[in-house]
């Protein structure tokens, strides 16, 4: 379970809107939103909250599987970054060189 998942299911449990969440977590209501809508990753702000409203969170467990999740997603998502070539110059289109 992600610590979106968790943050969702203890709301739901009891009863809270977004905006008391993020009241409890003492953050922006917009910066609670950005985060379950998976726009933002877990930052300070959120993981500080997290240990702060839920201090029987693991705080250290969500940032680490947070961050493992991000750089699986980079590693298997297409880059949009220009190839190198082997002249060296960084291009989009065939390589002149070729």
């Amino acid at each position: 379970m992600t610590l979106r998942d968790e943050l969702e299911r203890i709301r739901g449990e009891r009863g809270w809107t977004i905006t008391r969440m993020a009241e409890e977590m003492l953050v922006q209501e917009a910066t609670y939103r950005r985060y379950i809508a998976g726009h933002n990753r877990a930052g300070r702000k959120i993981l500080g909250g997290v240990a702060l409203a839920f201090p029987h969170l693991n705080v250290a467990y969500y940032a680490a599987e947070d961050v493992r999740r991000a750089a699986t997603i980079a590693v298997e998502a297409p880059s949009n970054a220009p190839e190198r070539r082997e002249c060296g110059v960084k291009c989009d289109g065939p390589c002149e060189a070729e």
